[in-house]
């Protein structure tokens, strides 16, 4: 209840302060968005004896629906919707971003609310194709891409030292935060060609760890270092990632690589192989996928790629499985 009447109270205080800041203007507001769709086909079963119909679907992944604004030089707002479907199956609206940013220099700018986390978008922007596939960290379920906290992140030399970190909720935006745990996280990444126009070579470390948890929970320290190189006609990522809790210790990599053929097409292959326990057998999780994209107009891209998961299982008899899906997939990014 005391974290509700202090949201309201912040709510209520933040709302009088843009009044004021707009007094006698209306406000200048950005409006943007952008949709993630496909459609997929099950492939599984194919050259097996199944008579079944192979499954398939359309979708949308996410919509995602951006507005921003200027309260003054130095402080704004932005707000993101976003929406998926939920585990009810449903199509449902809910929040992604939701907070005000102040600049303290011109190298440093400070957010307070729901905001990016320091890892998941660094990763997501550089191989430039999260409409086909969330990022490596993401889509294990180890970290999330938006949380509620309080976020710096800043620019120096140029770009050739960028970093961000914050203490957060620790479980994602879409969680209550309503117990004293937290999640410190951040990243520093350094790239030598910055200065170069059309060339990245970023080498970033990134580290979270969780704060003030219950007794009876283990904290979770998470270390995850990468590199990559970008320019011209490829595109390279690798990152590793390593996740302690409690006994428990997980281990796991992705690369990415990125061919591009200018105004034709790029030619995309990843592979990312998880093991949630590296003491425990029969646990390992691995993901392939590769494929094809294309730029179609401005905003709108899409992709036509084959994806291939298994994971290791133990049944109540101790007998070890491996469980497999492959599918063929269109997927579509638009941008308005």
């Amino acid at each position: 209840m005391c974290a509700m009447k202090l949201t309201g109270a912040t709510i209520v205080a933040l709302s009088s302060m843009f009044q004021t800041a707009h007094a006698g203007e209306t406000p200048n507001v950005d409006w943007g968005g952008k949709m993630y769709a496909h459609w997929g086909l099950d492939v599984s079963d194919m050259g097996t004896d199944s008579e079944e119909s192979p499954a398939q679907e359309f979708e949308v992944d996410r919509l995602y629906l951006t507005a921003k604004s200027d309260i003054t030089d130095e402080v704004s707002i932005r707000v993101t919707t976003d929406a998926g479907r939920t585990d009810d199956a449903k199509l449902e609206l809910f929040l992604k971003y939701a907070y005000i940013e102040t600049a303290v220099n011109s190298d440093i700018k400070v957010r307070l609310g729901a905001a990016a986390t320091p890892w998941i978008g660094k990763t997501e922007k550089f191989w430039g194709h999260r409409f086909v596939a969330k990022s490596f960290t993401d889509s294990q379920n180890l970290l999330s891409s938006s949380d509620l906290g309080v976020h710096a992140e800043g620019g120096h030399k140029g770009g050739l030292i960028t970093w961000q970190a914050g203490l957060m909720n620790g479980e994602g935006s879409g969680s209550l935060d309503d117990d004293p745990a937290k999640s410190a996280q951040a990243r520093v990444s350094v790239d030598p060609l910055a200065s170069n126009e059309g060339q990245k070579l970023p080498i970033s470390l990134f580290v979270a760890q969780d704060l003030f948890n219950l007794a009876d929970d283990d904290p979770s320290t998470m270390f995850a270092g990468g590199t990559g190189w970008s320019g011209g006609p490829a595109v390279i990522w690798f990152e590793g990632v390593m996740e302690k809790e409690g006994e428990r210790t997980g281990q796991g990599y992705s690369a990415t690589a990125v061919a591009k053929v200018p105004k034709v097409a790029n030619l995309f292959f990843r592979l990312d192989n998880f093991d949630p326990d590296i003491e425990t057998e029969s646990d390992l999780r691995t993901a392939m996928l590769g494929g094809v994209s294309r730029q179609f107009v401005k905003g709108v891209l899409g992709a036509l790629s084959v994806e291939h998961s298994s994971s290791e299982t133990v049944d109540e008899n101790g007998r070890s499985d491996t469980e497999c899906e492959t599918g063929v997939f269109a997927r579509m990014e638009a941008r308005f």
